[in-house]
C-alpha cells in the first residue's frame, strides 16, 4: 500500500510507489534532509527488526527495555534519528494508520508497540512486501453472510440498548438487557461488542458497573475524524507523481527557538484514493476519494458523502488496559468484543468477535486464529548500520573542525 507525504502546500512532497514518485519533487534530489531521511529509514528498520528479535529471545538488554518503557519520540532521540525522519516518514505513517495527532504518536505510544506492528505489517521492510488483499465487494458481504446465518428475527436493527445488568428471574441468573423504548429482554449472557465509551455508558446506565471495568474501559481514549468521500484532487498531492493510495497532508509549526526548523503540526489530513485501494477505474468512475480531517475546504460539488469516525488511542494507557481486560471478560455473565482490543482493524474485530463466541462454548472454528505477531529473526544488517553510522558521525565531526579551523584563520 503506497504512501505519500505533501508539506506546507506542496513546498515539500513525495510519495513511495517509486524512485520517480521519490522524487517527484527534482529539488529533494539535492537535500541532505532528504537523503538522510532515506538513510534513517533503512537503519531504523533493520535495528527495529533486531530489537524485536533480541526481545522475542529473551535478550532483555537495556535497548529492549527503553523500547518498552519509553515513547517513540524519546526512542528516536536517543538512537539519533534525524527530524527529517521523524516528521516526514515514521510520524506520517504513524498519524495516518491510527488517525492519532502526531504529538500523540511522539509522546504517548511505546516505541517497542510501534515497531511490533510495523514489523507484523511487513512496514519494516523496503522489498518483498505483500499485497494487500480486500473482500470483494466490500465488507459489507461477509456482514451480509453472517445475518444471513442468524435466526429470523434475531436482529434488531435501530435499536439502541439503554443499559445492561445482571438479575435474578425465576431463581435463575439472568443479563437484562434494555432498550431507549423501554423495552425489557433477558438473556443469559450477553457480548458488547461496542466502542469502550459507548459499553461503560451502557454498563453504568445499569447503575452495576464495577470499578474494575470502570478503570479498564473508561481508559481507552478516541479520537473523532470527520470523513468526506468526493472527488477533489485538491486534497491529493501537488504533484501527481506523488499520487499513491495512502496521502498525507499537514502544514509545518512555525519555528521556535528549541525548535528552529520544521515540525509537524497536529492539524493533518488523509486522503485514501481508492482506485488504487479498492481498484476503482479512473476512466469510469473518475478520481474517487476518502478523505479523514480535510485541511483543505473540498468543493461542495465533488461531494458524495459526510461522515464521522471515531479511532482508539493506542497509548501506554491503551496497552495496560488491554493487558487487563481478561480480568473483567465472562464475570458477571457479560463480555466484550472490538477491534480496540487488538490494533483497531478490520481483522482484530473479526477476531475478536470470534474468541467472545468461542469463549461461551459449544463454538468449533472451522480455522484456527492465528496470532497477529510475525517470528522476527535477527538481521545482521543492524550491526553494518551501526557501523556506518558511527562513521558518518565521525565523518561529520571531523568536516565540522575543518571548517570552524578555516574560519578562524579567516
Amino acid at each position: 500500500m503506497s504512501f505519500s507525504v505533501t508539506r506546507d502546500k506542496g513546498a515539500f512532497e513525495y510519495g513511495g510507489e517509486n524512485l520517480v514518485s521519490l522524487f517527484c519533487q527534482f529539488s529533494n534530489l539535492f537535500k541532505s534532509s532528504m537523503w538522510r531521511m532515506i538513510w534513517d529509514i533503512l537503519r531504523f528498520n533493520a535495528s527495529a527488526r533486531r530489537l524485536l528479535a533480541e526481545s522475542e529471545s529473551a535478550v532483555l538488554d537495556s535497548k529492549v527495555a527503553d523500547a518498552k518503557a519509553t515513547s517513540l519520540g524519546a526512542y528516536l532521540k536517543a538512537n539519533g534519528y534525524s527530524d527529517s525522519f521523524r516528521d516526514d516518514y515514521l510520524l506520517p505513517i504513524a498519524t495516518s494508520i491510527w488517525s492519532t495527532p502526531p504529538s500523540e504518536c511522539a509522546d504517548g505510544f511505546s516505541a517497542r508497540s510501534i515497531l511490533r506492528f510495523m514489523h507484523n505489517h511487513h512496514l519494516l521492510q523496503i522489498t518483498g512486501k505483500p499485497k494487500w488483499l480486500t473482500v470483494k465487494g466490500g465488507s459489507i458481504n461477509y456482514v451480509n453472510k453472517v445475518i444471513s446465518k442468524l435466526p429470523p428475527g434475531a436482529l434488531r436493527l435501530s435499536t439502541p440498548v439503554h443499559s445492561v445488568r445482571n438479575s435474578t428471574v425465576d431463581g435463575k441468573h439472568k443479563v437484562l438487557l434494555r432498550t431507549v423504548s423501554g423495552h425489557v429482554e433477558e438473556y443469559d449472557h450477553v457480548i458488547m461488542a461496542t466502542h469502550s465509551g459507548t459499553t461503560l455508558r451502557i454498563l453504568e446506565n445499569g447503575e452495576q458497573a464495577t470499578a474494575d471495568e470502570k478503570a479498564i474501559l473508561g481508559g481507552f481514549q478516541w479520537t473523532n475524524n470527520p470523513t468526506v468521500l468526493h472527488s477533489d484532487t485538491s486534497a491529493l498531492p501537488t504533484r501527481k507523481k506523488a499520487w499513491c493510495a495512502w496521502n498525507y497532508v499537514t502544514e509545518s509549526e512555525p519555528p521556535t527557538a528549541l525548535r528552529p526548523g520544521r515540525s509537524n503540526s497536529d492539524q493533518f489530513g488523509l486522503s485514501y484514493l481508492m482506485n488504487l485501494v479498492q481498484h476503482i477505474n479512473m476512466d469510469t468512475f473518475g478520481p474517487v476519494i476518502c478523505t479523514l480531517n480535510p485541511t483543505i475546504a473540498i468543493r461542495e460539488e465533488t461531494i458524495q458523502a459526510r461522515g464521522n469516525y471515531e479511532h482508539p488511542t493506542f497509548n501506554a494507557q491503551a496497552e495496560e488496559c488491554q493487558k487487563r481486560m481478561p480480568t473483567i471478560q465472562n464475570t458477571r455473565s457479560i463480555s466484550y468484543a472490538g477491534a480496540w482490543m487488538g490494533y483497531g482493524f478490520h481483522e482484530d474485530g473479526f477476531t475478536m468477535g470470534l474468541k467472545a463466541a468461542v469463549a461461551l462454548g459449544g463454538v468449533q472454528l472451522p480455522f484456527e486464529i492465528l496470532p497477529a505477531n510475525r517470528r522476527v529473526n535477527a538481521v545482521w544488517t543492524a550491526n553494518l548500520f551501526d557501523i556506518l553510522e558511527r562513521i558518518r558521525l565521525f565523518l561529520v565531526w571531523l568536516l565540522f573542525g575543518m571548517f570552524a579551523r578555516l574560519r578562524l584563520r579567516a
